[in-house]
């Protein structure tokens, strides 16, 4: 097979524009037909690779398993038939844009600041073999496998959250020092399979490792670019990461902030840092959330975290946003809400709280539950200045039905036609319906919200019944007529 008889085939088959110089190759422009797309690109070929020095390029050559292609190349025996050598080069071809593709939604994912473990789950969609990140800045360990199998050594390490050179075999301890020393892909044989090992620097210091086992097929070239993307990226990835001795304030801080921020997307994630830091987070934990009057004076954050932890013990305080947020370990008793109540008007702030919870990879969703709590605590007018979100449950259930589109749509058909009963006949039914529903049926206490005789609430009641049929024995019933004027509320207030 020679340059020229590619040519041939190329005139005969596919649009280009092709000319020998003094070296003998031949610059192609040709449209590939990929397996996506048409792809237009400029190719070069030579029948020697002395002939040309450039990347990119189609080498044929005697014996291509021989050589070690330059980066973006291929060699080609001259032996196969034409047919054959365009099968490899398309399929070649094919690889690479597949891999570009790759590594574009990779950086795509690290300007929008996804976390590791998506690059992850990109990097092994592609590669689809055995793949593992090893971070030795925080002792992190991040692995996919195909189904079916199971690399014991590499599971250890995900079970145990802890990381070390020595948890590997002899095998590899022998290449490890070759590795840390490479500044491209190594690829080595260790207990009968291929690896493929990529350093990840971070300002010249070595500080961990990608690896891509051999199992499901051989890394081809568009692979390798992958691995060098994902080597680049990680190193970008454990950048972002503060260094913090094991068991100090500021590492603890430090995974508060990454929960409450999404950076920790797994349990996984978050049960190895916490085992690699020695924090066991008790069973009983709760968000409080202190109000910063002043957000950005750190002399009044500062006395706000203090005077915080004079109330109540055992807390862990951050500053977060506009807020301290408090994980307290433990409800507080009687005595420490009073004092929390005082602290409050001391210091002119207000306090969220919400439920009690167990697993520490919900942060964030009691998070949100107190910073709801201090959100409808502040409108109701109260004389406390420490709110549960307990209280506030159904206003925040209301408050979530009311964003959807279709809002509308579920309210009770009796409110609707009693409101307009209402606006025709100058009544008040509407009212009187909601007082007593919200009262638990107390036609006593609806009386004395709406100043109204007793009796005149019972005429109300009961015409209503006659009216639409309203029975007030079934709960589902006046629980859906009851949760329709608070969303008609809700909505009126927006």
């Amino acid at each position: 097979m020679k340059s020229s008889e590619i040519a041939q085939y190329l005139k005969s088959n596919y649009k280009y524009t092709g000319s020998f110089d003094s070296k003998s190759f031949l610059r192609i422009e040709m449209a590939l037909p990929l397996s996506s797309h048409m792809c237009h690109s400029t190719l070069f070929i030579c029948e020697n690779r002395e002939d040309l020095s450039c990347d990119g390029a189609v080498v044929l050559c005697n014996d291509a398993s021989a050589v070690v292609p330059k980066k973006n190349s291929i060699y080609i025996e001259t032996e196969l038939s034409l047919r054959e050598v365009f099968d490899k080069l398309f399929d070649w071809w094919d690889d690479k844009q597949r891999a570009e593709d790759t590594c574009l939604a990779m950086y795509g994912l690290i300007s929008e600041n996804e976390s590791t473990e998506t690059l992850m789950d990109i990097a092994y969609g592609h590669l689809g073999n055995p793949i593992l990140f090893a971070d030795y800045k925080q002792n992190l360990i991040a692995v996919r496998e195909p189904k079916g199998i199971s690399m014991p050594q590499w599971r250890e390490l995900v079970d145990t959250g802890e990381y070390s050179i020595d948890n590997y075999n002899e095998s590899f301890y022998e290449v490890h020092s070759t590795i840390t020393n490479r500044k491209d892909i190594l690829k080595l044989p260790v207990d009968g399979y291929n690896f493929c090992f990529c350093s990840i620097f971070c300002n010249c210091v070595y500080m961990g490792v990608f690896q891509v086992m051999e199992y499901e097929r051989a890394v081809s070239e568009g692979d390798l670019d992958v691995i060098r993307t994902m080597a680049k990226l990680l190193s970008v990835q454990i950048e972002k990461f503060p260094v913090y001795p094991p068991g100090t304030k500021a590492m603890f801080d430090q995974i508060i902030c990454d929960l409450l921020d999404g950076r920790i997307e797994t349990r996984n994630e978050l049960e190895m840092r916490m085992r690699k830091h020695r924090w066991e987070a008790a069973d009983n934990l709760q968000i409080m959330l202190i109000e910063v009057p002043k957000p950005g004076h750190q002399g009044l954050e500062q006395k706000l975290k203090n005077g915080f932890a004079r109330c109540l013990s055992n807390t862990k305080c951050i500053v977060y946003a506009k807020y301290i947020v408090a994980l307290s370990e433990g409800a507080a008793h009687e005595k420490a809400r009073v004092e929390l109540e005082k602290f409050c008007i001391q210091f002119g702030t207000y306090i969220g709280m919400s439920r009690m919870f167990s697993d520490m990879f919900d942060l964030q969703h009691y998070y949100n539950q107190a910073k709801n709590a201090l959100l409808y605590g502040k409108k109701c007018n109260s004389s406390f200045r420490v709110f549960d979100y307990q209280r506030f449950a159904m206003d925040d259930i209301v408050n979530s039905l009311c964003r959807l589109p279709s809002c509308r749509f579920l309210y009770h058909p009796v409110v609707l036609e009693l409101a307009e009963y209402d606006r025709i006949n100058a009544t008040d039914f509407s009212s009187t319906l909601y007082a007593y529903i919200k009262h638990n049926r107390s036609i006593a206490k609806a009386s004395v919200e709406l100043f109204l005789h007793k009796n005149t609430i019972n005429y109300r009641i009961q015409r209503i019944r006659e009216l639409y049929n309203v029975n007030y024995d079934d709960f589902q019933e006046l629980a859906h007529i009851f949760l329709t004027y608070a969303m008609m509320k809700e909505d009126a207030g927006r």
